[in-house]
């Protein structure tokens, strides 16, 4: 069975869009964080999350974030709002989507676009989390799970993006083929775990 790679479907993927989009969206104001600059509140969230990541158990080195950057959160003149790779690695990635969730949580009854931006990272780490518990071969209800939370987690992610469309933001929320793959991994899997059925081994080895 062929099956697409989550790492760099989803973390080097939907992740390096989703993480920026929800950052700049979220340091556009002071309630999360209260600096008089957009600079300041980044680095009030980095602070947030560098003691987010001791508080859990997240070594240091590739899976964690050094800093919370303003290239991160600056739109380009064409395209979408991305972290490249060089910026952040797969691994700080899903670690960032982890404390996004937690991050966002106070907000969520607030608005419909911060429940919605709450609730992307959410069933995002649900799914996430099903992935990490489970073994090499998914039961029936974990693979019913696992897809149901997956779709949800895309559902929302298009009302986000076409919120900031209708706030005139077009560099938000930005939708690349690897959106698709995600509910191809989600729902074509044949029963494997896809953090379970990888190519990190073999990268490394090129």
């Amino acid at each position: 069975h062929v099956h697409f790679d989550i790492m760099h479907t989803l973390d080097l993927g939907v992740l390096q869009l989703a993480v920026p989009s929800a950052l700049y969206e979220v340091t556009r104001d002071r309630r999360l964080w209260s600096g008089a600059t957009v600079a300041a509140r980044l680095g009030q969230a980095t602070r947030a999350y560098l003691e987010w990541c001791v508080e859990h158990h997240v070594p240091t080195g590739s899976s964690r974030a050094a800093e919370i950057t303003a290239a991160w959160v600056t739109p380009p003149s064409v395209g979408s709002l991305r972290i490249q790779q060089q910026q952040c690695k797969a691994a700080a990635l899903r670690t960032m989507a982890a404390w996004m969730r937690d991050v966002l949580a106070p907000l969520q009854r607030r608005t419909e676009a911060d429940q919605m931006r709450w609730a992307f990272f959410y069933y995002l780490q649900r799914a996430e989390g099903l992935m990490r518990r489970a073994p090499r071969q998914l039961r029936w209800e974990q693979r019913t799970a696992m897809a149901a939370w997956t779709e949800a987690a895309l559902n929302i992610y298009a009302w986000l993006r076409d919120n900031a469309r209708a706030q005139g933001n077009s560099t938000l929320w930005g939708i690349l083929p690897k959106h698709h793959a995600w509910s191809h991994i989600a729902y074509d899997s044949g029963g494997t775990n896809p953090r379970a059925a990888r190519c990190y081994a073999d990268e490394d080895h090129v």
